[in-house]
C-alpha cells in the first residue's frame, strides 16, 4: 500500500525557505507582509495580507522590470560562502602582520638591552678616564712645582760658578770634561755625576748625537758619494736651506743606506729652539715626500726619503723588554683555564688590554704592574720577581692575571730568555705585514711566496720585525726573512739564488746564525728542480758551513715521516727522485730534518684551493749545530691571512754569549822618542800612542844551530829561519 506523501513529515533543512505558515509562526504576522519570499508550493506569486491591494507596477509572479526579483537558496549560500572566504583571508593577513610586529618588538628588546649594557660600559670607562685625568692633573701640578725648584737651583749653581770663576779664573780642562764626558758640574761633590764612557753611550746620547738627524731611504749598500750628492741637492732647496747648518751628510763607511745630518746651536739660539728647528726639518721631509733618483726603477717610482731623531741603545733595550713581557704573558693567558674549561682571562689575550710605557720599559694590565726595566721592585716581597737581562718580571702579578701555576710562569720566562720561536710559512702571495698581527710571538719568520714586489734585494722595517726580501727576475713571488727587533743586531752577509735566500745575521747576545728559506719548483723536470736545489745549497757550504743554521723549505714534494707511533726524532722516508736528491744535498751540507710531533707527522701542510685535490705534507724545517724542539703544524693559521699552507713552528735554544772586550788590553811600551808636540785633547794622545808605542811581541821557540844539526833532514822541511839564521817551527 502506497503511503500518501502528505502524511509523512518532512524535516526542514537549515538552508531551505519556510512556507508562509511557518514564517508567521516564527516571525509573526509581519513576515507575511514583506512580500519577498516565494512559496514552495504552487505558483511563484507573493502572499499579502488580506485587504492590501497590489501597488501599481507590481506583477503577480513575474519579476519586475527593475530587476528586484527574489534570491534563491543557492545564490544566498554562495553569497554567504564568498563573504566567509573574504573574512578568513582578511583575518589571515591581520594574523601574519601581528606575528611580524611581535618579532620586531622582540628583536628591539634584545637590541635595547645591548644598548643599555654598552651605555653602562661607556659610563664606567668615562668614570675611569675622569679619575685618571684628575690624577694626571695632580701629578702635573707636582711636577710644575718640582720644575720651579730645579730652575731655582740651577740659577743658584750658575751664580756660584760665576763667582768661583771670577775669583780663581777659568778652568778649560773642567769645561772640557763637563762638555764631553758628563763629569760633575760646578757646585757638585767630587764623587757625584761620574759616569763611564760606555754607560754614556748606552743610556744617553752625546751632545753631537742629540743634535743630529738620521736621513734614510736609500737602497742597501748605496755608495757614499750617491747618498751625499742626493742629500745635498735636497737640503740646498729653498725649503731646507735656512733650516740646516750643513748640506752634507755624514756617512760612515763606503756604502750605507742612511746618513747623519748634524746641527749646530746658532748664536742666541736655545736648545729648545734648536730642537724645534730639527723637528721642522723632519715635518717638511715627511710632508714633501721626496723620491730619491738612485732608487727609481729599482723600486717603482723611487723610495721616499725619511728623517728621524737618534735613539740610544738603552732606549731600544727598554722597548724590547715591554714586547718580551707582553708576548709571554699573552701566551700564558692562552693556556690559563678555569675549572669549567673556559679561558681564565680573555682580556689578557689581546695587546690592546696592556698599558705600555716604551720609554721606561714598563708594562701594566689594569692595576697590575707586570714588568719593568727601570722601576724599583717591591722590597717587601723580593721572592716574587724573576730577573731578565732587560729588567724584572712580577711572577705573582702574572699568575694572578693569567691563572697559570707559579712554576709554569717561571718556566715560560726561563724558556723565553734562552729560546727563539722560528716559523716557516708559505704566504701564498700575502704581504709580510700581516704576520706580526697573527703570530706576534714568533721571533724569526722564514717565508716563501711573499707578495710580488720589486726585483732584487729589499729591506722593510715594520713595528716589530726587520724584513729582508729578494725576488729573482724568473720568480713571480719572492722569499723573505723577518727577525724581531728584540733579537736582531745586524746583517753580516747575504746570498740569493733563483729559488731562495740565505742570510748570515748577528743576534743580540746569541752570536751569528745562518738563516735560509727556499721555495722548490713545481711542474718542472727533475733536472730543473735539482739544479735549483743544488744552486741554493751551495750557499750553506764553504766558509758558511761553520755557522749554526736553520732553514725552512717548501719542498713541493710529498714528505713521509717514519715512526708514526713513537715519540722522539724521526727521519724522512724515501720518496720521489727530487725529494731524495734534496735530502741528500742537505745532508751533505750538514743539515738534518726537524721532525714534527707525532700527531702532526701525517697532517697535510698544503691545502689546494681546488677541492678535487687532496692536501699533502710538503713543508719542512732543517737545522745544523742547533738544539731544536719538535715542529708543530698549525693548519688553522692559514685562514687568518688567506693562504693555502699551514704554518710550521719550532723552538731553537741558544745560550746567551757574554760581551767581549773590544779594546785591546795588552800592555804597550814606548819604543821611540816622544816628539815635542803640544797635546790639546784625547785624540792627540791616541795618535801619539799609535806612533811611539807598541805591545810586547809573543814569545816563540827558536831552534839553535847545534840542535838543528842533530835532527834528520826530512824534519827540517817544516822549519823556518829567522834573521839570525836560527830555525824555528812554522
Amino acid at each position: 500500500e502506497e503511503l500518501d506523501g502528505g502524511d509523512v513529515p518532512v524535516p526542514a533543512s537549515p538552508t531551505s525557505l519556510a512556507d508562509g505558515s511557518e514564517l508567521e509562526t516564527m516571525f509573526g504576522p509581519w513576515a507575511m507582509e514583506t512580500g519577498g519570499i516565494a512559496e514552495n508550493q504552487g505558483g511563484g506569486g507573493k502572499r499579502r495580507r488580506p485587504g492590501v491591494e497590489r501597488r501599481p507596477g507590481e506583477g503577480g509572479g513575474e519579476p519586475s522590470s527593475s530587476g528586484g526579483g527574489g534570491m534563491s537558496t543557492e545564490e544566498l549560500r554562495a553569497l554567504l560562502g564568498q563573504h566567509l572566504q573574504e573574512m578568513k583571508a582578511a583575518w589571515g593577513n591581520i594574523e601574519s602582520r601581528v606575528q611580524h610586529v611581535e618579532g620586531v618588538v622582540k628583536n628591539q628588546g634584545k637590541e635595547l638591552k645591548a644598548v643599555h649594557q654598552r651605555q653602562k660600559q661607556s659610563d664606567q670607562r668615562v668614570t675611569g678616564v675622569q679619575a685618571k685625568g684628575d690624577a694626571t692633573a695632580r701629578k702635573t701640578e707636582e711636577l710644575e712645582g718640582e720644575l720651579v725648584k730645579l730652575r731655582t737651583r740651577v740659577d743658584e749653581m750658575a751664580a756660584k760658578s760665576e763667582l768661583a770663576e771670577s775669583k780663581n779664573g777659568p778652568d778649560p780642562w773642567q769645561d772640557y770634561l763637563n762638555h764631553t764626558k758628563g763629569r760633575r758640574h760646578p757646585g757638585e761633590g767630587a764623587g757625584q755625576g761620574i759616569q763611564h764612557p760606555g754607560e754614556d753611550r748606552r743610556h744617553e746620547l752625546s751632545d753631537e748625537d742629540k743634535n743630529s738627524l738620521i736621513l734614510g731611504g736609500w737602497l742597501p749598500d748605496t755608495k757614499r758619494a750617491i747618498i751625499q750628492n742626493e742629500a745635498e741637492a735636497i737640503l740646498k732647496s729653498e725649503t731646507f736651506v735656512n733650516l740646516v747648518d750643513s748640506t752634507s751628510l755624514v756617512v760612515f763607511g763606503p756604502r750605507r743606506s742612511f746618513g747623519l745630518l748634524r746641527f749646530k746651536q746658532r748664536d742666541q739660539e736655545t736648545s729648545v729652539a734648536l730642537r724645534a728647528r730639527m723637528w721642522e726639518v723632519i715635518t717638511k721631509i715627511r710632508h714633501n715626500k721626496i723620491a730619491l733618483d738612485s732608487t727609481r726603477g729599482e723600486v717603482g717610482d723611487g723610495k721616499i726619503v725619511w728623517a728621524s731623531f737618534m735613539k740610544t741603545p738603552e732606549a731600544r733595550k727598554r722597548s724590547a723588554m715591554c714586547s718580551l713581557a707582553r708576548r709571554v704573558v699573552m701566551r700564558l693567558a692562552a693556556i690559563g683555564k678555569k675549572e669549567d674549561g673556559e679561558t681564565f682571562n680573555a682580556e689578557a689575550l689581546t695587546p690592546e688590554g696592556y698599558d705600555v710605557d716604551w720609554g721606561t720599559g714598563t708594562i701594566w694590565h689594569g692595576p697590575l704592574k707586570l714588568a719593568s726595566a727601570t722601576h724599583r721592585k717591591d722590597a717587601d716581597r723580593p721572592d716574587d720577581f724573576f730577573q731578565l737581562n732587560q729588567g724584572w718580571v712580577d711572577v705573582r702579578a702574572v699568575t694572578s692575571l693569567t691563572g697559570v701555576d707559579w712554576a709554569e710562569a717561571v718556566s715560560a720566562f726561563q724558556r723565553t730568555a734562552s729560546s727563539l720561536r722560528i716559523s716557516s710559512w708559505n704566504l701564498g702571495g700575502q704581504t709580510v705585514d700581516k704576520l706580526a698581527l697573527v703570530e706576534p710571538t714568533t721571533d724569526i719568520f722564514l717565508t716563501q711566496e711573499v707578495a710580488r714586489g720589486d726585483l732584487g734585494w729589499t729591506e722593510q722595517e715594520s713595528d716589530t720585525h726587520f724584513w729582508i726580501a729578494h725576488r729573482c727576475k724568473d720568480q713571480w713571488r719572492g722569499t723573505a726573512i723577518g727577525i724581531s727587533y728584540e733579537v736582531f743586531d745586524s746583517v753580516i752577509s747575504k746570498k740569493a739564488t733563483t729559488r731562495g735566500i740565505a742570510v748570515l745575521v748577528k743576534l743580540k747576545g746569541r752570536g751569528n746564525v745562518l738563516l735560509g728559506t727556499m721555495h722548490g719548483h713545481t711542474g718542472v723536470t727533475n733536472k730543473v728542480y735539482q739544479e735549483a736545489a743544488a744552486q741554493f745549497l751551495t750557499s750553506f757550504r764553504g766558509k758558511w758551513r761553520a755557522h749554526p743554521c736553520i732553514l725552512g723549505i717548501d719542498v713541493n714534494e710529498s714528505i713521509r715521516w717514519g715512526g708514526d707511533d713513537q715519540d722522539g726524532p724521526s727521519e724522512i722516508l724515501a720518496g720521489s727522485a727530487n725529494l731524495n736528491y734534496l735530502c741528500d744535498q742537505l745532508a751533505g751540507a750538514g743539515l738534518r730534518p726537524v721532525s714534527p710531533r707525532v700527531d702532526d707527522r701525517n697532517k697535510p701542510t698544503h691545502f689546494p684551493r681546488d677541492e678535487r685535490r687532496e692536501g699533502r705534507h710538503i713543508d719542512a724545517i732543517w737545522c745544523r749545530q742547533l738544539p731544536v724542539g719538535e715542529v708543530q703544524v698549525d693548519a688553522q693559521a692559514r685562514h687568518k691571512i688567506g693562504t693555502d699552507h699551514a704554518i710550521l713552528h719550532t723552538r731553537v735554544f741558544l745560550q746567551h754569549t757574554k760581551g767581549r772586550w773590544r779594546t785591546p788590553s795588552k800592555a804597550r811600551f814606548v819604543v821611540d822618542t816622544l816628539p815635542d808636540t803640544q797635546l790639546v785633547d784625547v785624540d792627540d794622545i791616541v795618535t801619539l800612542a799609535m806612533q811611539c808605542t807598541r805591545s810586547v811581541r809573543g814569545v816563540k821557540y827558536c831552534m839553535r844551530t847545534l840542535l838543528k844539526l842533530k835532527m834528520p833532514s826530512r824534519k827540517l822541511d817544516n822549519l823556518g829561519t829567522n834573521q839570525h839564521g836560527d830555525r824555528f817551527i812554522v
